[in-house]
């Protein structure tokens, strides 16, 4: 009888540490993330441990399907986990109860970011039709093409796809020397 219940001791204690271990690896927690939630739990005692260990990982694995949610990209992730490790260190009780916060500040951070572009963008394109018109209103003057013209027949004296190539490149070169001229 006293070997049946030492067996069934050992037996239950093998499986309870491989359902531990196999729990641990399987909950998809990093280890590096209950590496430091282990390591403030040090001052805890064994009870306090035990259930400051599990309401951190639930904490982790819940801001991390908040996160997923949202359906942001990896990138956007690993900047809002960095952010909130940052403020927050290895309290993911915390981390989770502030994470959808984060993401509307990020969002709207982005938006902002995006609309400011989009005005710059705006404002320079508009800016060179506004150049680009009034250069092309102005028309190159006639001894300014003779000019061109002889200096490509001196430059390309058989050639006049060579010529032309050189009339093309002067008349394009002429309106960027009025901007500097202006």
């Amino acid at each position: 009888m006293k070997k049946n219940l030492i067996f069934l001791f050992i037996i239950f204690s093998i499986i309870v540490v491989f359902g531990n271990i196999l729990y641990a690896n399987n909950s998809g927690v990093p280890d590096e993330v209950i590496k430091k939630i282990r390591k403030d739990s040090r001052r805890l005692d064994n009870s306090e441990r035990n259930i400051y260990v599990m309401l951190q990982k639930n904490s982790y694995l819940s801001m991390m399907k908040k996160l997923e949610k949202y359906q942001l990209s990896q990138e956007e992730i690993d900047k809002i986990l960095m952010d909130l490790n940052a403020m927050y260190g290895s309290n993911y009780e915390k981390q989770n109860q502030v994470v959808e916060r984060e993401i509307k500040d990020y969002k709207a951070m982005e938006k902002a970011v995006e609309k400011e572009v989009n005005k710059r963008v705006e404002s320079i394109i508009s800016q060179k039709k506004i150049e680009n018109n009034s250069l092309n209103a102005v028309k190159i003057p006639q001894e300014v093409m003779e000019i061109y013209q002889n200096s490509a027949k001196e430059l390309f004296p058989n050639d006049e796809k060579q010529q032309e190539k050189y009339m093309n490149i002067c008349v394009r070169d002429y309106y960027k020397i009025l901007k500097y001229i202006r």
